[in-house]
């Protein structure tokens, strides 16, 4: 723990240094950014995803830039449970916001056709090429988040700050490798400022489809999302001391990009059931 602290703090000691510096804008290399940020269009269309055989997400495009999804819950069919919209100004995202089923019951298989809002994520416009500003509102469960992001010089996201929350706030942290993928991540919450999550991946060298849609498989800004290649293992030890693993083992299409993967869990050596995620393309 201590060298996970050690390194967090040379992190931010470097952050700051260069965050001392005045950058100019640069709308080049704001056009190049990572998605959801950059102006980057997707390479191949993925239009659905399932779990098990029944069909969880869907995605929507305008030309070839995602413009939303639909959330499905898994019973004896699947059934509507969320939304995601994306709009655009000149191609470049200023907002994202997620509808949710009003109510959803299991034990019934019951899902609202009422949807409300979740949450919206407001993309601020940028004012320098190594940072962006989005404001995050919760309205289900009200809270806020003014999450900054950090960018590289070849646009790849390396902090996100988040820690002005009104509650839950953290800072995470990502270094990548060569081929610009996350190798290790820390994250700390800034009610917890004393610990500090560690986490290692590893990856294959195909291409990532959501990484230029600029969300996860369920619709999120998460570490799927942001590496070019895809996942095949994270490791990380939680606050009890427990080692959790998760395996991904992929089949892929002709063009590499992945047709199929079995994902596995195990907690101190104890594997829970694996599941299989089939990607469907347009």
């Amino acid at each position: 723990m201590r060298k996970i602290l050690y390194l967090f703090t040379m992190l931010a000691i470097a952050s700051c240094k260069k965050n001392d510096v005045e950058i100019q804008l640069d709308l080049a290399k704001i056009e190049k950014q990572q998605a959801p940020f950059g102006t980057s269009i997707v390479n191949t269309k993925l239009h659905k995803v399932l779990n098990n055989g029944q069909l969880i997400q869907e995605y929507f495009y305008d030309d070839w830039y995602l413009s939303g999804w639909k959330t499905y819950v898994t019973f004896d069919k699947p059934t509507l449970a969320g939304t995601g919209t994306f709009k655009r100004e000149n191609k470049m995202l200023t907002s994202f916001g997620i509808d949710i089923a009003d109510e959803i019951i299991p034990e019934f298989q019951y899902v609202s056709e009422k949807m409300e809002k979740r949450n919206v994520l407001t993309f601020e416009t940028p004012k320098t090429d190594s940072t962006r500003n989005v404001y995050e509102e919760y309205f289900v469960s009200p809270r806020t988040y003014s999450r900054k992001f950090l960018f590289n010089e070849e646009g790849y996201i390396i902090e996100e700050d988040a820690s002005k929350a009104t509650e839950y706030g953290y800072i995470t942290r990502y270094i990548r490798n060569r081929q610009n993928n996350v190798s290790d991540s820390w994250q700390r919450y800034t009610s917890a400022i004393d610990e500090a999550t560690a986490v290692q991946y590893k990856y294959d060298n195909h291409p990532n489809p959501f990484f230029k849609m600029g969300v996860d498989r369920h619709g999120e800004l998460s570490i799927h999302m942001l590496s070019p290649n895809n996942i095949t293992r994270e490791a990380f030890i939680d606050s009890e001391g427990r080692a959790h693993i998760y395996t991904y083992s992929y089949e892929y299409l002709t063009n590499w990009y992945p047709k199929r993967v079995i994902i596995s869990k195990t907690v101190n050596g104890s594997e829970s059931k694996p599941y299989q995620l089939d990607f469907i393309y347009l």
